[in-house]
This record gives structure tokens, sequence and C-alpha cells, in this order.
């Protein structure tokens, strides 16, 4: 069982508060830009030393190098992503070794200050509003009793898990089979293997979608588990809205229409965008604008220096080769005159 409230109780571990991206290959080089990669299994060899007896509490990014869920079991579903790392036992090893508290967050989100002095005593859950019809919610329970698992009747959980890391990882754990049991029982099969979502018998969003089978699952997992939680207002709040960002923790960029728009900024909307001035930082929609307008330049600065770094080391190398290569060449020219000057 996960931990209840009165064992979740207690000073944090530190107040060092780290970064870690797990990335798979297609964001491993903007995230290397900013984060110090730590390679799992040599890190684990060594007893994640180099993550843990770190002198004095400067905060860190690390970077992870990551695979995709692997294919023959997830048939390309690629939502599970969002925890399915936490049930690899060097993960587990790594972050229960090394951190007391954890915020398990998807990639498209942001901090906000206010969070760096919140350590929650029991587990908070972001909110995402799929139970929009109570069909869904009765559902979800009737699954959980088919499965003999209580449930408490709270729904929205959302995607954003912020406590005891061990809780983190249990909670991963009990979610990802119900992922599983959740496609296998409830949707119908392609012939490749993957998840058909039945769209003339009422299936899909807003609705009982397939899609949001990992939010069904920790739904369950999380109601069976845990006596007491708190879903918040919090966490996950959209990135297009303009409420205070110091009232709550962490924004998360989703099908927003308006400023900010992840759409939109992998579109390169924002690439001319002056962030200089106009924007109000307290202000959810323009701090997320910020953050991610002015990080990404900055990676982009970062990725010109490295290379016009390796472009100068390679015309230095380049260099020295032909100037080791016409001494080589001298030399064995002055060798030969001088045996044929002996031969006289």
């Amino acid at each position: 069982m996960i931990p209840n409230r009165e064992e979740l109780k207690g000073k944090p571990t530190g107040y060092r508060i780290d970064l870690v991206v797990f990335s798979d290959q297609r964001w491993l080089r903007e995230a290397s830009a900013l984060c110090e990669p730590v390679q799992l299994e040599e890190a684990a060899r060594d007893g994640f030393t180099r993550l843990r007896d770190r002198p004095g509490n400067a905060s860190t990014c690390w970077v992870v190098p990551y695979p995709r869920p692997p294919v023959a079991v997830w048939h390309g579903y690629p939502f599970v992503a969002s925890f399915h790392y936490l049930r690899d036992e060097r993960v587990a090893e790594m972050l229960t070794g090394v951190y007391g508290y954890g915020l398990k967050t998807d990639f498209d989100c942001f901090l906000t200050a206010t969070l760096v002095q919140h350590f929650p005593y029991r587990l908070e859950m972001g909110r995402m509003h799929y139970t929009l019809l109570p069909d869904t919610s009765a559902r979800l329970r009737r699954v959980a009793a088919e499965l003999g698992l209580a449930h408490r009747g709270v729904h929205d959980v959302g995607p954003t898990w912020h406590g005891d890391v061990r809780s983190l990882v249990a909670l991963a754990n009990a979610s990802l089979p119900l992922v599983h049991h959740l496609l296998d029982s409830q949707f119908a099969k392609e012939p490749d293997g993957s998840w058909r979502q039945n769209w003339a018998a009422g299936e899909g969003w807003p609705v009982w979608s397939k899609d949001m089978a990992v939010m069904y699952a920790a739904d369950i997992a999380i109601n069976h588990l845990v006596e007491e939680f708190e879903v918040s207002n919090k966490y996950d709040v959209h990135a297009d809205t303009e409420k205070y960002t110091f009232t709550l923790y962490h924004i998360h960029s989703q099908h927003d229409d308006k400023d900010f728009s992840k759409f939109e900024f992998f579109k390169h909307k924002y690439a001319h965008r002056d962030i200089s001035t106009g924007l109000d930082f307290n202000l959810v929609k323009d701090y997320a604008l910020w953050l991610a307008v002015s990080t990404w330049r900055h990676v982009k600065g970062l990725q010109q220096q490295q290379q016009q770094q390796r472009g100068m080391e390679a015309a230095a190398a380049d260099l020295a080769w032909g100037v080791l290569g016409g001494d080589a060449m001298g030399a064995d020219v002055v060798h030969v005159a001088e045996q044929r000057k002996e031969d006289l």
C-alpha cells in the first residue's frame, strides 16, 4: 500500500530542488543543451553517488536518455510515456535514493516560484476534466468493482502528481497494468494489435475515450490505494488563462487556443515575438509565453555556440594535421637526401 498521511508527515530531505528530465532521442539534443546528461546504467553501477553526494544545495538539471514505450507492448500508444519510466527499477532506485519529494509532470509544463516552498503532507494531484458526462465516472467505478478494487468516488485526477517519491513510484506501478487492462477490455483491436476507438458507438472525447485510458488507470489506482489525497486546482492550470502565477504551483499547456499555445509555439508563431515589454509575469499566459520563448532562444544560442566551437576545433585539427604532415614529409626528404649523400 502507498504510505498514509501520518507516514508522509515530516521535514523534507533538503531544500535542493533538481529538475530530472527523462527524454527520448527526439528531444535529447535540446535538453542536453540545458541539462547535464546522466546515463542510467552507468549511474546505477555507482549507486547514483554523482546525483546524491553533491556539495552544497545548488540545484541541477539532469537529463536521462530514456526510450519511448516499447511498441511490442504498447503498439504506439503514446500517452503511457507520462509515467512508464517510473516502473523501471533503476529509475525507482535513483529517485527514491536521492530525493524525498517529487513532482511528476508532463513535458509541456511550467513551474512557478510558489512551488519552491511547498511540501505536501499528502499526495496532491492536478485536475483534468475527463468525467464531463456522468456515464464516464459510473463506468470507471464499474471497472474498479469488476477488478475487486475499492473506489472512493474522486475523479478528474490530473497527470501531475506531487508527494513522497515512494508514493509516486507505487502509483505508477499500479497504474500501468490498469492502462493495459482498460485498453484490452474496453476497446476493440486493430489487426496490428493497436486499439481502435469506435466513434459510431459513442466512444471518443469527451465521453469514453481510448486516449484517456492513461488517466482512467490512475483514477482507479489512486482511489483504491490512497486513503486521503487531494485533487488540486493549483496544478495543471491551462497556459492561456489570466490567473495569477503566485496563487498556483504548476502550469500545463494543453489544448489551449490563445497565448500561450504549445501548438502555435511549435509552428514558430513566437519566433519573432518581442518579449522584452508588454508582459505581466504575474499572469499565467504571459509567464508561460516568456518562459517558453526565452528558454528556446537561449537553447538555440547555446547550440550555435557549440556548433561554432566544433567548427573551430575541426579547423584547428585540420591545420595541425597539415603542419604535422608537412614536417613528416620534409623529414623524409632530408633523410633520403642524407642517405644519398652517404652513398656518394
